[in-house]
């Protein structure tokens, strides 16, 4: 929790980050304190210039500089994790902090009692015994025992792999091939279509719209499959988990990122637009050349991080199309070709979606999926012809 002394001696650079809090009004800095107004903010905007925006709940309060004398960010709560004295300090010190201001400012007596209630809420539950684990308050008995039934129900999944691993190689060992879930002679297995649904390919075929609820209901299939699954199939189902998740939430980060560069851009626009008129002569023939670059800093400063951070989640994607099309790849070989179409049309459609000009080329080739489709289609009528 961070407090200030008056703005007044502070620089913008001092600003609170973007937090909630708690802002000290006054119509001169040299007022009471007993008089002083008090808000809840969500952020304060600066506008590098005479002016601040106090943004509420119930609207944007714009004052001068001088008159947001002092604030004081929320505490954010305990950790998930409070077992020792080292843990529960932060919130002592905010507690502490909060009551201060509070006295300071009588105004914000009655914003900060919510606040107050529930710090000494839990430091009374610690001072009486409790510990926090897994963000509940308990006793430490009560850990000790899920932490126990924890150890237990890990050390029996380890001693189930374990048994998965062993039947693998028994079942290598006689000569027999694991597809599907099944054991079978690899004389079965070759006679076994590869564009044959399986238990794998049913969790995520067909993933025709890869966003939104569709790619969330293939990743809950999967997640349904590997719970039932051991050794090597499994292994593989959480691979393919895996990867389409980072995929999906790559494209999320990179859509987030252009809707975030557009409204950067616009504040950024803002700023230089001060610029320009903080360096035409006003009346008097002067200019304000300081503020001029401190905005004309600002525009900067916000067009470079916004190119930065996009640039980072565009190349995160790029990245994970790639391992997702060389999944499909994997796939391929394997035998698992509805897989392989299944991953290969996700790519090309978030491809598609995010880099029309054609900045992503697959690995599989539009051939190798136009083969799959073919021999899909091909199947499906066989039971007609007869």
């Amino acid at each position: 929790m961070k407090h200030l002394v008056p703005l007044i001696l502070l620089t913008a650079s001092a600003l609170p980050a973007p937090a909630d809090g708690v802002a000290v009004l006054k119509e001169q800095p040299f007022h009471r304190n007993l008089t002083a107004r008090a808000v809840i903010y969500r952020r304060i905007i600066d506008s590098n210039g005479p002016w601040l925006r106090i943004v509420t709940a119930r609207g944007n309060i714009d004052i001068g500089r001088s008159k947001l004398v002092d604030w004081m960010e929320l505490p954010d709560g305990p950790p998930r994790s409070v077992t020792g004295e080292d843990d529960i300090s932060r919130l002592r010190e905010g507690l502490a902090t909060m009551r201060t201001f509070a006295g300071r400012y009588p105004n914000c007596a009655a914003l900060l009692a919510p606040e107050i209630a529930v710090a000494e809420a839990h430091v009374a539950r610690f001072d009486s015994g409790e510990i926090r684990f897994g963000g509940i308050w308990m006793r430490p008995s009560e850990r000790d025992r899920i932490q126990t039934e924890r150890r237990a129900a890990e050390m029996a999944e380890l001693r189930r792999q374990a048994l998965a691993v062993q039947e693998y190689e028994e079942k290598k060992d006689e000569g027999l091939v694991l597809v599907d879930g099944r054991w079978m002679s690899r004389e079965d297995a070759a006679k076994r279509s590869p564009v044959e649904p399986t238990r794998l390919s049913s969790a995520v075929w067909p993933l025709a719209k890869p966003d939104g609820d569709e790619a969330k209901r293939a990743l809950a299939r999967l997640d349904a499959l590997a719970a039932t699954q051991h050794g090597s199939p499994k292994i593989r189902t959480l691979r393919l988990h895996a990867t389409l998740r980072n995929l999906f939430a790559a494209e999320d980060r990179y859509s987030r990122g252009k809707m975030a560069a557009t409204s950067i851009a616009a504040r950024a626009a803002k700023y230089e637009r001060l610029t320009k008129e903080w360096m035409e002569p006003n009346a008097f023939g002067s200019m304000r050349e300081g503020e001029a670059r401190l905005a004309a800093s600002k525009a900067l400063d916000l067009r470079n991080d916004a190119g930065a951070r996009l640039a980072e989640s565009r190349n995160d994607l790029l990245d994970q199309l790639r391992e997702t099309d060389l999944l499909a790849e994997d796939f391929l070989g394997n035998g698992e070709h509805r897989v392989a179409l299944t991953l290969g049309e996700t790519v090309r459609a978030i491809a598609n979606r995010n880099f029309p000009n054609g900045t992503y080329q697959p690995v599989v080739a539009d051939d190798a999926l136009q083969t799959i489709r073919d021999k899909i289609a091909a199947r499906r009528k066989k039971p007609e012809a007869r």
